[in-house]
């Protein structure tokens, strides 16, 4: 799978053509999936649910398809939905081998971009918290995706005091180590959200974001999220009234939400790498999980 291909095939379309051509991709590679409904806050819509592995513990691997108003969408979130589906294709190849404890859901949520309507977004996330709110006992991790495409090292967030113990984290640290992905943890980022936060506000700590980021302007852009955050929320909230508002950003954010969120910026490499992170979590994670057992 050539992940920019899927990219360009969701670059620029509304977001239920975007969700088309994902049920495209999955129908074309014979994938089993589920669409779930939902209606909240006013709202309907569909969230998309893979599965893999038959487990009562759950890891998800999560992002979301729909675009920002007046957005092409390519590094948000399409980078993501690429990258998620090239680890649903190698979790199907290792579940092959019985080697899979715990059971994945790799999950495209809808409407998680912010509107004039819903200012807090996140509406299919929040609408899979609610209805599966029993099974969250369950959950091993939530894994977000958010970002993928531009950068050669990690970012992890957000990470706080209070969870900095957390076995999610310490194996996806330990991952990006052995692969050789310089990685940093951020705190919490004002003038970001993404739909792992459904899930923090639900009780489930072990909910991390994954984004990709330039080594070379690392220090700006944490300067920048963390100093400038308000003018961050600003033109959040402007971009909704005048689309070609713009203020001075890192190269990483200077395409988000705004209309030249495009994949002639993105690359495959970086996609790559944050693929192979992912699944080797994922992976690492599912025998921590078992050796666990294995001591009861």
């Amino acid at each position: 799978m050539v992940l920019m291909e899927v990219v360009s095939k969701l670059e620029g379309k509304t977001d239920e053509k975007r969700r088309d051509e994902i049920l495209k991709i999955l129908q074309a590679n014979g994938y089993e999936y589920n669409l779930e409904r939902y209606s909240y806050a006013g709202k309907n819509g569909i969230n998309i649910i893979l599965e893999v592995g038959r487990g009562e513990k759950e890891i998800l691997l999560i992002s979301h398809y729909d675009a920002f108003l007046g957005s092409p969408g390519a590094n948000d979130n399409a980078s993501a939905i690429a990258v998620s589906l090239d680890v649903y294709h190698k979790l199907i190849e290792y579940s092959k081998r019985g080697m899979l404890n715990t059971k994945v859901k790799v999950i495209f949520f809808g409407d998680e971009e912010p509107t004039l309507t819903h200012s807090q977004g996140r509406l299919g996330s929040r609408a899979y918290v609610e209805k599966h709110h029993e099974e969250l006992q369950n959950m091993i991790a939530v894994y977000n995706l958010e970002l993928c495409g531009i950068g050669n090292m990690l970012g992890i967030w957000p990470v706080t005091a209070e969870i900095k113990d957390s076995l999610a984290l310490e194996v996806l640290k330990k991952v990006a180590d052995k692969l050789k992905v310089y990685y940093e943890e951020a705190g919490t980022l004002l003038g970001f959200f993404a739909d792992y936060e459904s899930f923090r506000e639900a009780g489930i700590k072990d909910a991390f974001c994954l984004t990709a980021v330039p080594s070379e302007e690392k220090d700006l852009l944490r300067e920048y999220v963390e100093k400038q955050s308000l003018q961050l929320i600003a033109r959040n909230i402007l971009a909704l009234f005048i689309p070609k508002y713009e203020i001075p950003t890192p190269k990483l954010l200077q395409h988000y939400h705004n209309k030249e969120d495009k994949a002639i910026y993105l690359d495959e490499t970086t996609l790559r790498m944050i693929s192979d992170v992912t699944f080797n979590t994922i992976v690492n994670l599912d025998r921590k999980f078992r050796k666990k057992l294995e001591r009861f």
